[in-house]
């Protein structure tokens, strides 16, 4: 069983969707993200749950939604103009994060990807 992601912000501890197909990808998002001069979606990942997981201590990496906002919504874009072949449902994650990050901005909340083991 892998890793996945959960989309927090500050006023949530956990994510009822699975954005494992995110990880599974995560190589070919990051150079997708290099192609389009934009930061990488794994920059953005907080490692600080697995890290307690396993007897670390990280403080959690959170951050102004916007950023991210932007970031997803040009990865959205390219994939579903054909950058990726790739499945819908590696889409329907990133829309999915997206719509969490935007909620969170609504709010004026930070969020974090945060990594699940």
């Amino acid at each position: 069983m892998g890793n996945t992601i959960w989309v927090l912000n500050e006023n949530t501890d956990e994510d009822e969707w699975d954005h494992s197909l995110i990880i599974a990808n995560e190589k070919e998002l990051d150079d997708l993200a290099t192609e389009l001069n934009i930061k990488k979606i794994s920059d953005f990942y907080d490692h600080s749950i697995l890290a307690e997981e396993y007897g670390g201590d990280v403080k959690p990496n959170f951050v102004i939604a916007k950023d991210l906002e932007e970031i997803l919504k040009t990865l959205i874009k390219a994939i579903s103009n054909g950058k990726l072949n790739r499945n819908a449902e590696l889409v329907e994650e990133l829309e999915d994060c997206l719509s969490k990050v935007v909620d969170a901005k609504n709010q004026d909340l930070k969020v974090r990807l945060a990594i699940i083991p």
